[in-house]
Formats: structure tokens, C-alpha cells, sequence
């Protein structure tokens, strides 16, 4: 049995929500090309294409209180700390359509975007005993989760 908090922060007030850093990049590709069938001493003609690219990296960080079979292990529960990324990657380009090398007069254009999520990685935390603070307290279970994240 799992008991989990809003969706907005947990019980003890980790944002459950992602982090993002992001960069973006721009690109200018200039292509250098002679016509087909064009003499050796005829100049190089240029067209120019633009790619752009938003490189994001989020991580996230969420706390679950566990419960344990009681014949399986001496406590009643603990916490476990769950933590992964994901990485999107959004792209923007629009390039010269070349047909071998040579210009076509037509762009290519468009847009995408990929995603790669980590397996999360989940840590067990160390349930000391407290005893000052008794169950029917208030606040016993956010003491006890900062108890676990070694806090106090």
C-alpha cells in the first residue's frame, strides 16, 4: 500500500514537479553548390538554411511512504525517494530541398520533437524510531519524513 500527497509538492514539501533547464541553439547551414552540367571554372552558388533546437532536461523527485508486511520485516513502513529525468529535444528547420547537389528553388520544412525518460531510481531512507512525537499528533508523519531525509 503507497500513500502519496498532492500533486503539487509532497508531505514533505519536495516539488513533485519537474525542474527544466533549457538551451536552445540556432544554425545557419550554407550549401555551396555548381549547377549540373556547369563548366569547372563557373562560380559556386550559396543558398542557406536555418535549424533551430530547444534542449531540455528536466528532473524530478517524488517521496512515497511504503507500507511493509508486518511479518516480513519488524517496522510498518519507511519512505522510498523516487527520482528520474527526461529529456526533450524540439526542433525547428528550413533548408534548401537539393536533389543530389543541386538546388531544387524549394525549402524542406518543419518540425519535431523526441523524448527520453530514465528508469527512476528509487532509494530506500533510514526510518529511525522517534518516539518524543506520538501518532496521533498532526504533524507525526511530515516529522517523520524529514526524520528519514536526515534533516533533523
Amino acid at each position: 500500500m503507497t500513500r502519496q500527497s498532492s500533486d503539487t509538492t509532497d508531505m514533505t514539501g519536495m516539488a513533485k514537479k519537474p525542474t527544466p533547464e533549457t538551451s536552445l541553439i540556432s544554425n545557419t547551414l550554407t550549401y555551396k553548390y555548381k549547377d549540373a552540367g556547369a563548366d569547372i571554372s563557373a562560380a559556386y552558388k550559396e543558398v542557406v538554411g536555418t535549424a533551430e533546437y530547444a534542449v531540455s532536461n528536466s528532473s524530478v523527485k517524488s517521496m512515497e511512504y511504503m507500507l511493509n508486511e508486518p511479518i516480513a520485516i519488524s517496522f510498518k513502513g519507511g519512505y522510498i525517494l523516487k527520482e528520474n529525468e527526461e529529456n526533450v529535444v524540439t526542433y525547428i528547420y528550413d533548408v534548401p530541398a537539393m536533389t543530389g547537389w543541386t538546388n531544387t528553388d524549394k525549402r524542406s520544412k518543419g518540425r519535431s520533437s523526441y523524448k527520453l525518460t530514465t528508469v527512476p531510481t528509487q532509494t530506500r531512507l533510514f526510518a529511525p524510531p522517534i518516539k518524543d512525537v506520538v501518532s496521533s499528533y498532526w504533524a507525526a508523519e511530515d516529522i517523520k519524513a524529514i526524520a528519514a531525509l536526515e534533516l533533523l
